[in-house]
């Protein structure tokens, strides 16, 4: 009717306002769409297209991905039916649609069978195209609160003119284990052919892969799969398809905060108890793929240091019964210790004590599961009953249980606890069903070793406050028979590695060492777990440590022209890098402050990735750091590394150094280098130092600025190859100057071979520096 439309325009009008409204509040003013386009090509990396340019794959992290319906589902006594095409993750009317009389109508749709991994109630696949990994929720409200990867495709379309043609999103079903995802969808299998179109719809151009979060496991399985499927070719697979490797925020050794969600449920920020969280994730095969692993680096004698934290428990299980005030009365009038009167409640928790007790007295040092003050008090004398007047709840000491991370991923944790609660058993089974016996790769054995790609970047932030271990309380009484978990305590890292224990409720919390490494985690994976790039760098000749200061633009101010009074914004990261004797880059980016989330949309990093795929594809000069400070122990910058596209070995001492033939054409100056004459003989001063010729042809296709930014680069390789020359001229002089001082000695003493000797070594030495 006419009414109900005009309410419904009154309404949108309302929601219109109100988000204006809150953008003012925060001083923030919506750009207009000139403004936005203008203030993108204004920045200094958004300068340089290029007719070529590599096609850029993007693998999304754990719940990153919409997940549609492609089937119909009777929501009982909900007001929301789930239909064919319906988006199901993530719909905030769904998830708001909740039946008051069972288990919400949304948490049943997004499960599925925990042990064979099959759908449930719901047939839900996850959905394609860049859409899918830009917003999860598209709306006014919902969109912004939902971001993905959507900053990230803006700035890239903005920079390089990306298109669909050669930007692809490799969407997956995240709550799948690496096995079902290949069985069920051939994820794969499509991978290794999208890869293959991509190259061959671009000119032979390999792809940059750039992932986040999950996605880097998922594609540290993709690498063995290819490995499995290409046994003889799969490094010419890869040298051919894949130029560079993105690896953001990627939890290679899993993240301690798996566990919670597995014990006691994590929201995700969704308004959804963290019961109902829970039963859902349980029932996610993927849920294992996250759990935290053993460091290889350990057994290698590296930390845990003196002082340090690392060898702290990673779970704490405090067990207790609720009783009542007649107990802890009977208890102390017969003055019995309480570790004579261990009960159990079933047979099966006294084998498992017995079973528990035995593994530590024969294992001490592998097996961390310690019993402390073994009771359970579940009987009690009717008789003192009747004695007690307060027969309030009290809660007595059980069992203290104590887990490392060895017991966590070898599923042995949650068998033990499954006694009481089945989802922790499931979840065992779904370790060992879909991991331990995972034919083509145990992703809960060993991480991952870096990728057989020319160019590898890993990236994450570091030094904020991130769980590290937890310790549970399981309380027992009748209304729950098989018991409740609840978080008492969390051990986290933060800033300079410091650890803390944090107690609900406490005024402070208590510091406990520090994890060795002096440097903490991003909020969700702790540093061990993002560290573990750092050991791609370990075949590297040598490794440069960048220190970089740069502004953090974009930044609004909540009180307007506040900002010269606060001071500048600034953003710091350290930047490692090094190649290997093959010619294969590494380079690991340490990003201080930035949260695991949010890292894919935060500016600063964002201009790293551009600055990083400009470089390439041949449209910006390498190492350039806009609006920088660099520290003085960074490597000198006239000192460029070797070309992305670069297959041979590099040589440390030569700080200029030649690109080998591009795998894909790219637009450059035609750079001629003269050398020098041999010494000795006469030349034109004009010729006495390396000319520089540049082809008219190629330069008259350039603009204005782009030949100033070639121009600057052409004269930092010139000056660093000044630099190399008077180091060689030095050198040489010096040499001579021995060599004529031996000379001397031998012709003193009428050492006539010794002198000849040392002159054919001269004349050889001469011929290698010339």
């Amino acid at each position: 009717s006419m009414s109900s439309r005009v309410l419904l325009l009154i309404f949108c009008c309302a929601v219109t306002i109100s988000s204006c409204s809150v953008a003012v509040v925060l001083g923030e003013r919506l750009p207009t769409e000139r403004e936005h386009h203008s203030e993108h090509h204004s920045h200094p990396h958004f300068r340089h297209k290029a007719a070529t340019q590599p096609p850029i794959v993007f693998l999304p992290g754990f719940a990153s991905t919409q997940l549609h319906s492609w089937g119909y589902f009777n929501c009982p006594n909900s007001p929301v039916d789930v239909y064919v095409g319906d988006r199901v993750w993530l719909s905030t009317s769904k998830v708001l649609a909740v039946d008051p009389f069972r288990s919400s109508c949304w948490i049943r749709c997004m499960m599925l069978q925990p042990l064979n991994q099959t759908d449930d109630v719901c047939k839900l696949r996850p959905a394609t195209g860049l859409n899918a990994i830009t917003e999860l929720d598209p709306g006014a409200i919902t969109g912004p609160l939902s971001v993905v990867f959507k900053s990230l495709f803006s700035t890239l379309v903005e920079a390089f003119d990306y298109g669909p043609e050669n930007m692809i999103a490799a969407t997956y079903d995240f709550r799948l284990p690496p096995m079902i995802m290949e069985r069920r969808d051939r994820f794969f299998s499509r991978l290794v052919d999208k890869f293959e179109r991509l190259r061959q719809s671009n000119n032979n151009t390999p792809s940059i892969v750039i992932s986040h979060s999950l996605g880097g496991k998922v594609f540290g399985y993709f690498v063995q799969f290819v490995k499995a499927t290409k046994p003889h070719i799969w490094q010419e697979w890869f040298d051919q398809h894949i130029l560079a490797y993105f690896s953001v925020a990627t939890p290679e050794l899993g993240a301690v905060e798996a566990i919670r969600a597995a014990v006691t449920g994590i929201t995700f920020g969704l308004p959804i108890s963290t019961a109902s969280a829970k039963v859902m994730t349980s029932s996610f095969g993927s849920s294992a793929w996250m759990l935290p692993m053993n460091d290889p680096r350990l057994s290698r004698g590296e930390p845990p240091y003196p002082g340090s934290a690392w060898n702290l428990p990673v779970v704490t299980i405090e067990e207790s019964v609720v009783g009542d005030a007649s107990t802890r009365a009977w208890l102390e009038q017969h003055s019995v210790e309480p570790e004579y009167y261990a009960q159990a409640r079933t047979r099966q928790e006294t084998e498992r004590q017995a079973e528990q007790a035995q593994r530590h007295r024969e294992h001490p040092a592998t097996v961390s599961s310690s019993v402390a003050a073994p009771y359970f008090v579940t009987e009690r004398d009717s008789q003192a009953d009747d004695n007690v007047v307060d027969q309030s709840d009290i809660i007595l000491p059980q069992t203290i249980q104590r887990f490392m991370i060895a017991d966590v991923i070898s599923g042995e944790m949650f068998q033990l606890l499954s006694v009481n609660d089945t989802h922790l058993g499931v979840l065992a089974e779904i370790m060992h069903k879909y991991y331990f016996s995972d034919p083509l790769f145990n992703a809960l054995a060993t991480p991952a070793p870096r990728p057989p790609v020319r160019h590898v970047y890993a990236t994450y932030g570091i030094n904020l406050r991130t769980p590290r271990a937890y310790r549970f309380a399981h309380r027992v009484n009748n209304t729950a028979p098989g018991g409740e978990f609840a978080l008492q305590e969390e051990i986290y890292e933060t800033i300079d590695g410091r650890w803390y224990a944090h107690r609900p409720g406490a005024l402070r919390d208590t510091y406990l060492g520090t994890n060795g490494q002096r440097k903490g985690g991003d909020g969700t994976v702790p540093y061990r777990s993002l560290s573990w790039a750092h050991t791609w760098l370990e075949t590297a000749s040598r490794v440069h440590r960048n220190p970089v200061e740069v502004n953090r633009p974009g930044k609004r101010d909540y009180l307007p022209g506040l900002r010269w009074l606060m001071g500048p914004k600034k953003a710091h990261y350290n930047e490692y890098h090094g190649t290997d004797p093959h010619g294969r880059e590494t380079t690991v980016v340490e990003f201080e402050g930035i949260e695991h989330r949010d890292i894919i949309r935060t500016k600063v990093h964002l201009d790293y990735l551009v600055e990083k795929i400009g470089f390439l594809s041949g449209r910006l000069p390498h190492d350039t750091h806009l609006n920088s400070e660099i520290a003085d122990d960074q490597p000198s910058a006239s000192a460029p590394p070797a070309s992305p596209h670069a297959d041979t070995g590099v040589v440390d001492e030569m700080p200029l150094q030649q690109e080998s033939a591009s795998s894909s054409p790219q637009p450059k100056l035609n750079i001629e280098l003269t050398p020098s004459p041999p010494v000795g003989t006469s030349t034109p001063s004009a010729t006495a130092s390396p000319a520089i010729a540049l082809s008219h042809t190629d330069v008259t296709d350039l603009s204005t600025s782009e030949l100033n930014t070639k121009a600057k680069l052409l004269q930092e390789q010139l000056a660093s190859l000044k630099q190399s020359m008077e180091a060689i001229h030095d050198e040489l002089a010096a040499y001579r100057a021995e060599s004529e001082r031996r000379h001397a000695v031998a012709c003193a003493h009428g050492e006539k071979e010794e002198e000849e000797d040392d002159d054919e070594e001269e004349d050889q030495v001469v011929e290698v520096h010339e």
